[in-house]
């Protein structure tokens, strides 16, 4: 059974790689000798000509489909020229040629490609093109269960392998992204906006959601992080414009205040659409950055999916607590690396960091002054979208600083960060009031605790308690 793996473009490239460790893992009896791509031509040799004898021999052929290599003409050739390979020997071996698809879907297939047997990045999918293989190798072919318990055992590394080759950027999947939110409709504040054109930034938002949603169906196909990342766009894009709408859209004019320049208006209207805005563009800016996987991938993206606050603690945070504490041996306290942790610090993902502030929260490791620029990073976060944003992970961050801070081998650091530490929660509270956040008082009492810790002189062992409490505090939020 001799199969040709057909790629092109770096993705479809890894694809293939991973396809060709694996299905002799899934497969019992099926060689790795018989499984050949370009990469497998020794330095020195011809390349059509490998290329070419290779084809002559293949009676089966995979052509590995990413959304960038679906624009690749070579592709198209050269699984035409498999096609007819695979044709030629196909009365002898009874062969097929397959694609497998890695963000695209089998409607999206053309030409030559259209016509061949599809499979998805799917288990069941997969295991229906091994079955495939496996009828195309008769009478080698192995036994059904003795095949089916090796990929039962492989498919979980398999699938790891796959998802380590990552999506396409955002910027590839949607062009000219960044360039389609470069417009006051996005970046001005309401407030600056003199010229009070509301029906021009109602349409601006009712046009950009319109033009983000003829790519749906690439991103339904890609499948990745990133579909959560614009599914939730297009929610905050049409509260933007709904908000505009029913606030903006009327003959009302707003009066200019003498002291700044700017529009006077009411508190209310401003928040309802600004943190739509602000929010709207710390989206973007997600899709776009390079940093943007959650570290913890699928925790992250169903934390992201969970619609209330009480559900978002119950089903996800207080578990990953208390399997935290289960696990606390005094030294380590994560299923992480020490790398992925620290990426879990800085990601953009909120459960990627509140998992970060609860571990560091037994950590015997944890860094007080990490610890408190983490703290100053989510009060950016939430400022930057005028309060829009969740208080949840604001709120570990507090917790983890605080508790950290109470162990007596770290408040001897206490000098050092006093004078910021004081400065930047008087900053959060007076931010929690201006606008009208934390009504459960949460934050706020952590940050009193939190005061009172860094009045305690060095040497006394009050505020000790909170850095040996082992039952989970619950979050409001």
């Amino acid at each position: 059974m001799n199969i040709f793996i057909c790629w092109s473009e770096e993705r479809s490239r890894l694809l293939a790689k991973v396809l060709g460790s694996y299905l002799p893992q899934f497969i019992p009896g099926l060689q790795e000798t018989s499984l050949f791509m370009s990469d497998n031509i020794p330095k020195g040799t011809r390349w059509f000509d490998a290329v070419e004898k290779e084809l002559e021999r293949a009676n089966a052929g995979l052509v590995c489909v990413t959304r960038e290599a679906l624009q690749s003409g070579w592709i198209h050739f050269e699984a035409g020229a498999l096609a007819r390979a695979v044709r030629k020997n196909e009365k002898q071996s009874g062969g097929a040629l397959y694609t497998y698809l890695l963000g695209v879907s089998p409607d999206e297939l053309r030409g030559p490609l259209g016509a061949f047997q599809s499979t998805t990045f799917d288990r069941e999918d997969t295991k229906k093109l091994c079955a495939a293989i496996v009828t195309s190798m008769k009478p080698d072919a192995p036994r059904r269960e003795e095949w089916e318990k090796a990929f039962d055992d492989n498919w979980t590394k398999f699938k790891d392998a796959v998802k380590t080759i990552g999506p396409l950027p955002a910027d590839k999947l949607i062009p000219d992204l960044e360039e389609i939110f470069r417009r006051k409709t996005f970046n001005e504040p309401i407030e600056e906006c003199a010229r009070q054109s509301w029906i021009d930034r109602f349409t601006g938002a009712r046009e950009t959601i319109a033009g983000l949603r003829t790519y749906g169906a690439t991103m339904k196909a890609d499948n990745s992080y990133l579909l959560d990342l614009y599914n939730e766009l297009l929610e905050e894009l049409d509260g933007y414009a709904m908000n505009m709408g029913a606030l903006l859209l009327t003959e009302n004019r707003f009066e200019i205040s003498p002291d700044d320049g700017k529009l006077a208006i009411g508190n209310g209207i401003k928040r309802a659409c600004e943190s739509r805005r602000g929010r709207i563009r710390q989206l973007v800016t997600h899709l776009l950055a390079p940093n943007c996987a959650p570290v913890l991938e699928a925790e992250s993206r169903r934390y992201a999916k969970i619609p209330s606050f009480e559900a978002k603690k119950a089903i996800m945070i207080h578990p990953a607590e208390w399997e935290i504490q289960r696990t606390f041996n005094g030294k380590e306290t994560s299923k992480l690396t020490k790398d992925q942790l620290s990426a879990c610090a800085v990601s953009l993902w909120e459960f990627d960091r509140i998992y970060f502030y609860l571990v560091q929260e037994r950590s015997v490791s944890a860094n007080i002054g990490q610890l408190v620029e983490c703290l100053e990073q989510e009060f950016e976060k939430l400022r930057a979208v005028d309060g829009g944003s969740s208080l949840i992970p604001l709120h570990y961050a507090t917790r983890a600083t605080k508790r950290t801070l109470a162990r007596p081998a770290v408040r001897r650091k206490k000098a050092e960060i006093s004078t910021k530490v004081r400065l930047l929660l008087t900053s959060i509270e007076q931010f929690l009031k201006e606008y009208d956040l934390d009504k459960s008082q949460q934050v706020r009492d952590n940050i009193k605790e939190f005061r009172a810790l860094l009045d305690v002189p060095v040497g006394e062992a009050a505020g000790q308690r909170l850095s040996e409490e082992a039952s989970p505090v619950a979050s409001p939020y």
